[in-house]
């Protein structure tokens, strides 16, 4: 890709990567590398990109204050209702609702088949970073302190702990861990009870972090230009060193096989992945910590039984 991407999302069948870059532009491309369409409508960069996951619609946003949803023949609809810039862009996991949130504070909640607006949270904390598999919790951040709120709104959970600004926040699919990174060089993990389980540390500022969806790996990336797989017990399974610049986003595919990751010098690398072999070594190096560790749950000690 040509230019600074900012973020990536897989398609929900694994078979496309979409990008969201500083030209202006939404890309869409095949795992092979090739460029398939360059949807262009926003007058400013693009910041966000989201595939539904449930039918061929993509939604972006960006510094022009807009949300346009795509299908992949056209613009299907811009969504200006915005007053600043659109950072952070989220659909439910049913494809029915759409999750935007702004520079200025607000969170807007669009129904996606027709685009009506149907909520506007005011005054809420910047960043829309997370939504649970199910919608009902949503995750924003402001500087180093995480909220964890109820889809109607209701403050269930504060996470403190970072030294500096967070840069990304990801729940995992089961509900049952809150991963967070920050520019303090950390990335923790948090029960959903608000406990820390655990923090890793990196050698740069943490940009973009994601849950594979068993909830049982966490990658993140970094300035420093690796990528770093973990057990969410806190090992580290597998360094990856072959960007030559600031990783800005990292994206597990629905199926877990692969990794998309986008880095500063505008290049996108696609790792294909063995989870079940990285899984097996993982077990082998922390089956004791799952079975006498009290803050991990019942169901998390059977993991390793196979």
């Amino acid at each position: 890709d040509n230019g600074l991407i900012q973020s990536i999302s897989f398609s929900p069948d694994d078979q496309t990567i979409a990008s969201a870059g500083y030209d202006n532009t939404v890309k869409l491309w095949s795992l092979d590398g090739k460029l398939l369409q360059v949807f262009k409508g926003h007058n400013a960069p693009v910041y966000g990109v989201s595939f539904s996951p449930t039918e061929n619609i993509l939604a972006s946003t960006g510094a022009d204050e807009a949300v346009i949803l795509w299908n992949f023949d056209n613009r299907l609809k811009p969504l200006i209702e915005h007053n600043s810039p659109v950072y952070k862009i989220e659909f439910s996991k049913d494809g029915k609702k759409l999750y935007s949130a702004s520079k200025d504070r607000n969170i807007k909640i669009w129904q996606t088949e027709n685009g009506k607006l149907l909520d506007t949270q005011k005054g809420k904390l910047p960043k829309l970073s997370a939504l649970s598999s199910d919608g009902k919790m949503i995750a924003i951040t402001n500087h180093n302190a995480v909220k964890i709120l109820s889809d109607e709104g209701k403050l269930l959970l504060t996470l403190e702990g970072h030294g500096s600004e967070i840069r990304d926040i990801k729940l995992s699919n089961d509900r049952q861990r809150i991963a967070t990174a920050s520019s303090d060089g950390t990335v923790k993990i948090w029960l959903t009870n608000g406990k820390l389980l655990n923090s890793f540390i990196h050698t740069g500022q943490v940009n973009s972090i994601d849950f594979s969806p068993d909830g049982q790996i966490l990658v993140s990336g970094s300035t420093d230009g690796i990528l770093r797989i973990w057990h969410f017990d806190g090992t580290l399974l597998k360094s990856l060193n072959t960007h030559q610049a600031n990783v800005l986003s990292v994206s597990f595919s629905p199926d877990g096989q692969m990794l998309a990751s986008a880095a500063a010098d505008g290049k996108i690398i696609l790792w294909n992945l063995n989870l079940d072999n990285l899984l097996i070594e993982a077990c082998q190096q922390v089956y004791d910590y799952l079975q006498t560790n009290p803050n991990v749950s019942e169901s998390d000690r059977l993991i390793c039984d196979y």
